[in-house]
Protein backbone atom coordinates (compact mmCIF):
# COMPACT_ATOMS: atom_id res chain seq x y z
CA UNK A 1 0.00 0.00 0.00
CA UNK A 2 1.16 3.29 -0.99
CA UNK A 3 0.94 6.61 0.89
CA UNK A 4 -1.49 9.49 -0.23
CA UNK A 5 0.32 11.58 -2.16
CA UNK A 6 -0.42 15.87 -3.20
CA UNK A 7 -0.27 16.37 -6.89
CA UNK A 8 -1.24 19.62 -8.20
CA UNK A 9 -2.71 19.99 -11.46
CA UNK A 10 -0.57 21.92 -13.72
CA UNK A 11 -2.55 24.13 -16.71
CA UNK A 12 -1.03 23.82 -19.84
CA UNK A 13 -1.39 26.75 -22.51
CA UNK A 14 -2.62 25.91 -25.93
CA UNK A 15 -2.78 27.83 -29.60
CA UNK A 16 -6.86 27.31 -30.53
CA UNK A 17 -7.13 25.73 -33.88
CA UNK A 18 -10.85 25.26 -34.29
CA UNK A 19 -13.34 26.43 -32.44
CA UNK A 20 -16.94 25.46 -32.52
CA UNK A 21 -17.79 28.71 -30.42
CA UNK A 22 -15.72 31.27 -32.00
CA UNK A 23 -17.20 34.11 -30.35
CA UNK A 24 -16.11 32.93 -26.73
CA UNK A 25 -12.81 31.28 -27.89
CA UNK A 26 -12.02 32.40 -31.35
CA UNK A 27 -9.44 30.62 -33.63
CA UNK A 28 -5.82 31.68 -33.11
CA UNK A 29 -5.95 32.76 -29.43
CA UNK A 30 -4.14 31.42 -26.79
CA UNK A 31 -6.13 29.78 -23.64
CA UNK A 32 -5.18 27.35 -20.27
CA UNK A 33 -6.58 24.24 -20.36
CA UNK A 34 -6.48 22.55 -16.56
CA UNK A 35 -6.29 18.46 -16.61
CA UNK A 36 -8.50 17.94 -13.58
CA UNK A 37 -10.32 14.77 -12.89
CA UNK A 38 -13.58 15.65 -10.92
CA UNK A 39 -16.52 18.12 -11.32
CA UNK A 40 -16.62 19.59 -8.06
CA UNK A 41 -13.72 21.14 -6.46
CA UNK A 42 -13.57 21.26 -2.74
CA UNK A 43 -11.70 23.88 -0.39
CA UNK A 44 -9.44 22.60 1.73
CA UNK A 45 -7.43 24.93 3.05
CA UNK A 46 -9.12 29.02 2.36
CA UNK A 47 -10.17 30.30 5.29
CA UNK A 48 -10.08 27.92 8.21
CA UNK A 49 -14.03 26.67 8.15
CA UNK A 50 -13.44 24.00 6.14
CA UNK A 51 -14.14 20.84 6.89
CA UNK A 52 -10.43 19.41 8.72
CA UNK A 53 -8.69 17.16 6.13
CA UNK A 54 -5.02 16.01 7.07
CA UNK A 55 -3.01 15.64 3.88
CA UNK A 56 -3.88 19.28 3.04
CA UNK A 57 -3.67 20.73 6.13
CA UNK A 58 0.08 19.41 6.08
CA UNK A 59 1.04 19.74 3.06
CA UNK A 60 -0.30 23.83 3.90
CA UNK A 61 1.78 23.48 7.54
CA UNK A 62 4.94 21.80 5.80
CA UNK A 63 4.90 24.57 2.93
CA UNK A 64 4.84 27.30 5.70
CA UNK A 65 7.99 25.46 8.12
CA UNK A 66 10.02 24.62 4.84
CA UNK A 67 10.06 28.15 4.01
CA UNK A 68 10.45 29.06 7.86
CA UNK A 69 6.84 31.01 7.38
CA UNK A 70 7.83 32.96 4.56
CA UNK A 71 5.43 31.13 1.86
CA UNK A 72 1.86 29.68 2.84
CA UNK A 73 0.88 27.74 0.15
CA UNK A 74 -3.25 28.50 0.94
CA UNK A 75 -6.64 28.38 -1.23
CA UNK A 76 -5.58 25.05 -1.51
CA UNK A 77 -8.96 23.36 -3.23
CA UNK A 78 -9.25 20.14 -5.43
CA UNK A 79 -10.65 16.48 -5.05
CA UNK A 80 -9.24 13.76 -3.17
CA UNK A 81 -9.60 10.50 -4.89
CA UNK A 82 -10.63 7.29 -4.01
CA UNK A 83 -7.05 6.14 -3.03
CA UNK A 84 -6.86 9.28 -0.61
CA UNK A 85 -4.45 11.56 -3.36
CA UNK A 86 -5.13 14.97 -3.30
CA UNK A 87 -4.83 16.70 -6.25
CA UNK A 88 -4.76 20.78 -6.20
CA UNK A 89 -6.12 22.92 -8.72
CA UNK A 90 -5.09 26.95 -9.12
CA UNK A 91 -3.42 27.47 -5.42
CA UNK A 92 -2.18 30.82 -4.26
CA UNK A 93 1.50 31.33 -3.03
CA UNK A 94 1.37 33.94 -0.20
CA UNK A 95 4.83 35.54 -0.13
CA UNK A 96 6.57 37.81 2.39
CA UNK A 97 6.85 40.95 1.04
CA UNK A 98 10.66 41.78 0.36
CA UNK A 99 11.98 44.84 2.23
CA UNK A 100 12.42 47.90 0.76
CA UNK A 101 14.25 51.14 1.27
CA UNK A 102 10.89 52.98 0.97
CA UNK A 103 9.29 50.50 3.22
CA UNK A 104 11.87 50.84 5.61
CA UNK A 105 11.82 55.18 5.30
CA UNK A 106 7.61 55.02 5.72
CA UNK A 107 7.94 52.75 8.30
CA UNK A 108 10.38 54.89 10.18
CA UNK A 109 9.43 58.48 9.68
CA UNK A 110 5.35 57.13 10.67
CA UNK A 111 6.71 56.18 14.03
CA UNK A 112 8.56 59.10 14.46
CA UNK A 113 5.27 60.80 13.75
CA UNK A 114 3.51 58.87 16.58
CA UNK A 115 1.74 56.84 14.35
CA UNK A 116 0.68 53.48 15.93
CA UNK A 117 -2.16 53.03 13.28
CA UNK A 118 -2.81 49.83 11.94
CA UNK A 119 -1.16 48.36 8.79
CA UNK A 120 -2.61 45.83 6.57
CA UNK A 121 -0.61 42.75 6.39
CA UNK A 122 -1.06 41.04 2.82
CA UNK A 123 1.92 38.34 3.62
CA UNK A 124 2.64 35.67 5.41
CA UNK A 125 1.97 36.17 9.49
CA UNK A 126 1.77 33.95 12.73
CA UNK A 127 -1.82 35.19 13.23
CA UNK A 128 -3.01 34.03 9.82
CA UNK A 129 -1.01 30.68 9.97
CA UNK A 130 -3.22 30.10 13.06
CA UNK A 131 -6.28 31.17 11.45
CA UNK A 132 -5.95 29.02 8.23
CA UNK A 133 -4.42 25.97 9.99
CA UNK A 134 -6.37 26.03 13.42
CA UNK A 135 -4.64 22.22 14.84
CA UNK A 136 -2.31 20.10 13.56
CA UNK A 137 -2.36 16.65 11.64
CA UNK A 138 -0.71 14.33 13.22
CA UNK A 139 2.00 14.06 10.69
CA UNK A 140 2.25 17.87 11.49
CA UNK A 141 4.48 16.73 14.35
CA UNK A 142 6.73 14.28 12.23
CA UNK A 143 8.61 17.92 11.01
CA UNK A 144 7.49 20.22 13.60
CA UNK A 145 7.71 19.00 17.03
CA UNK A 146 7.17 22.11 18.80
CA UNK A 147 3.72 23.12 17.24
CA UNK A 148 0.71 22.00 19.06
Amino acid sequence: ETAPTVKVAVPAVCSVVESCFPAMIPQGTACTLTPFPDVDVQKFVFDGTEDFLELPQTFFHYAAFSSNGKHFVCDLQGTQTDSGDIILIDPVILRAAAPSVNGVVNAAAGAAMGGTGPQAVMGPTGARFDELHPKCAQLCHSFDAGRK
